[in-house]
């Protein structure tokens, strides 16, 4: 009695009484039992880094689209840029044939105001000449000599600003040539330069998108080898899973109590309360109810045996006040804590039903199989 009392309080409180390995083997059915924990511990292992896994494999799979994102940003950056460069390129090659066709223009209108220069010269000459020689001019410029000497002095004036005229025009145009060219040149070598700079920004946006690319496959392999490992992960839980079953199973052949999972009834007539409420009321840590079920109770409502079983435990218990612990056969215990008074002994047989204490405002009941604590929700039938 007194190994069983002590297993009973280890439970509760493991920091206080240390679990005894003799108690453990003690235990009926060990071997199983302790096979199932080993498979249960390696459960929550698995599912800890499956966990951890999926979590990882979110953010790659993030970090994967927006790098795939990156690099089709970066081709139509290129994309771009080749565009850009294409038609500065033709801007460029309009602007060489416009030089070219200027460059053969010149030639020829500087040609021409040549011939202007010498025909003005030769006027010259030859109005001296006729000033000086007014009887030759007569004859030079009509024969029938009727022509006057002030006639010819009238042409002469016509015919020379004539030439003077044409020769302007033709050297504005020349002048507005010239400075076509430099204007023609000065924006050729900005757009050569501009080609230059775009040529540049096109080898270094390669080069981006070409590690960039890299970075994204090595990105989907990672996705890949991440991918086989939670597939195996999943295989294993599964392995772990049936090996579970399988205990369960045989553990399940020589345990009656299991029998009663889903259809034990409450120990207590009340309102299920939340463990954070609860907390709060009692100034406590919600971790001590986490497996437990709470009840909002009347005071000195009657408080019952869930199922038959042996008190192996009536007293006081900090943080628990006054606690009932039974003993329901094949390693099952039932703790209901937070009493107002006791209506069992230590010792006692009770059977289901039979009344165990009165009712606090709180009642808090939870089961134990072993050294695990059990979901006291998945035990006890759906409502009151």
């Amino acid at each position: 009695m007194m190994v069983r009392i002590s297993l009973i309080l280890s439970l509760l409180f493991t920091s206080l009484i240390p679990v005894d390995s003799q108690v453990v083997a003690s235990i009926p059915d060990a071997p199983l039992y302790r096979s199932l924990v080993q498979q249960r511990h390696q459960l929550n292992a698995l599912t800890q880094e499956t966990e951890q896994m999926r979590k990882a494999y979110k953010e790659l799979e993030k970090s994967h689209r927006q790098w795939i994102g990156e690099v089709k940003q970066q081709t139509e950056t290129i994309a771009q840029l080749e565009k850009e460069i294409q038609q500065a390129g033709q801007e460029k090659e309009t602007l060489e044939m416009s030089h070219r066709s200027l460059n053969s223009h010149l030639p020829l209108l500087q040609e021409s105001l040549g011939q202007y220069d010498a025909a003005i010269r030769e006027f010259i000459q030859r109005w001296f000449l006729l000033v000086h020689r007014k009887k030759g001019a007569y004859i030079y410029l009509q024969p029938d000599r009727r022509f006057s000497f002030q006639k010819l002095n009238l042409y002469v004036k016509y015919y020379f600003s004539s030439l003077l005229i044409s020769r302007k025009e033709q050297e504005k145009e020349w002048i507005a040539l010239r400075q076509e060219e430099a204007r023609l040149k000065e924006k050729k070598e900005k757009l050569s330069r501009k080609e230059a700079e775009l040529r540049e920004t096109r080898e270094v946006s390669t080069a981006e998108l070409k590690k960039k690319n890299e970075f994204v496959r090595e990105l989907g392999a990672k996705k890949r080898e991440m991918k086989k490992k939670l597939e195996a992960l999943a295989a294993a839980d599964q392995q772990v899973r049936s090996a579970m079953d399988q205990l369960e199973r045989e553990l399940k052949e020589g345990d009656p109590f299991l029998k009663f999972k889903g259809k034990l009834p409450h120990p207590v007539n009340g309102i299920i309360l939340s463990h954070a409420e609860v907390s709060r009321k009692l100034n406590l840590s919600d971790t001590l109810f986490k497996s437990g079920i709470l009840y909002g109770t009347e005071v000195g409502t009657d408080v019952k045996a869930i199922s038959q079983g042996q008190v192996v435990f009536a007293g006081e218990m900090e943080p628990y006040r006054k606690v009932v612990i039974m003993d329901h056969g094949g390693g099952y215990f039932s703790v209901t804590a937070f009493l107002r008074d006791f209506r069992v002994k230590q010792g006692a047989v009770a059977v289901q039903g039979e009344k165990l204490g009165v009712s606090s405002d709180v009642t808090y009941c939870e089961l134990r199989f072993h050294l695990d604590t059990l979901n006291a929700k998945e035990w006890f039938r759906a409502g009151m």
